[in-house]
């Protein structure tokens, strides 16, 4: 990542967020899409209490249905550690994404541990397990900086 050293930092920050979700997601879900993309909304919630906005954002990654997050002029997908690819880029770089729809990505922790446990055929341990993502993201050492 080149750039100014603030913006190689929130890159830097916003990448050890999405690793470490892809990395929790694969534990619990191992190879499961929607629990990827599902896990956005726990991101977003996440870097709400940091104080940055995001934006979801969907429409297509190629020729697929996708979703993903965008904040501080970078894409930041999840699901890309199935896909393949970088979990973080600039926004502003050629790629296989096609947006349609975006809206700020305002979601409460309630209604992104909800929306991760949606996607599960056991929603209330899947609330568990979301719960989980969100206190660890929000708790571990990476997120004592801020982002941007």
């Amino acid at each position: 990542m080149t750039g100014s050293p603030e913006r190689t930092q929130t890159y830097r920050e916003l990448a050890a967020i999405a690793r470490t979700a892809a990395s929790l997601v694969e534990q619990i879900a191992p190879g499961q899409l929607d629990a990827y993309l599902a896990t956005s909304a726990i991101v977003a919630s996440v870097l709400s209490e940091f104080g940055v906005a995001a934006t979801a954002v969907s429409g297509y990654f190629g020729t697929e249905p996708h979703s993903w997050l965008e904040a501080e002029g970078f894409r930041i997908d999840p699901a890309r550690a199935l896909l393949g690819g970088p979990l973080v880029h600039p926004v502003a770089l050629q790629s296989e994404y096609l947006a349609e729809v975006s809206f700020p990505a305002c979601w409460s922790p309630e209604e992104a541990v909800a929306q991760f446990a949606s996607v599960f055929e056991y929603p209330a341990i899947s609330a568990e397990r979301g719960w989980t993502i969100f206190d660890y993201l929000l708790h571990s050492s990476f997120a004592a900086v801020r982002v941007a």
